[in-house]
């Protein structure tokens, strides 16, 4: 009796140790098959973020992504290129973000942030940035809500 708990303790805990690989063995080509995604999908991600680069730099455009939970800001390449600043040389939030709005213009673009997190609405206008080197750019803001 002890021989067979035994044998059975044993193969449970290799099994538990090498369940992936017990699984792989059975279904060989389902894993490999998978694999072949996985590495197409990344391909394909690789391959859309260069074109999106290059999309942003022939027409000039940038976009920036702000999780409302977190406070996390996200510039896109083509966005510090707009802002002519380096990733490294700003801390991404609000405040940063708002401080390349011209200040004639930052009440203005703060009241409708507002106003499309309350409503969730579109909102589209043209507005100046002031940059570091007190150059002044004219750009078309367009602002949504991503659920």
């Amino acid at each position: 009796m002890s021989i067979y708990i035994v044998f059975l303790i044993v193969f449970v805990i290799t099994i538990c140790i090498l369940r992936k690989y017990f699984v792989y063995l059975i279904f060989p080509k389902f894993f490999l098959m998978t694999n072949k995604n996985k590495l197409k999908n990344q391909e394909s991600i690789v391959k859309e973020k260069f074109l999106l680069r290059q999309a942003e730099e022939i027409a000039k455009i940038g976009f920036w992504e702000w999780d409302l939970y977190s406070n996390d800001f996200y510039y896109s390449e083509g966005m510090y290129k707009i802002l002519e600043i380096d990733s490294k040389d700003i801390c991404l939030d609000f405040e940063n973000n708002l401080s390349f709005i011209h200040p004639d213009d930052r009440k203005v673009v703060n009241d409708n942030i507002n106003q499309i997190i309350k409503t969730g609405n579109e909102y589209n206008t043209q507005i100046r940035l002031k940059l570091k080197n007190k150059k002044i750019k004219h750009v078309i803001l367009n602002a949504k809500i991503r659920k």
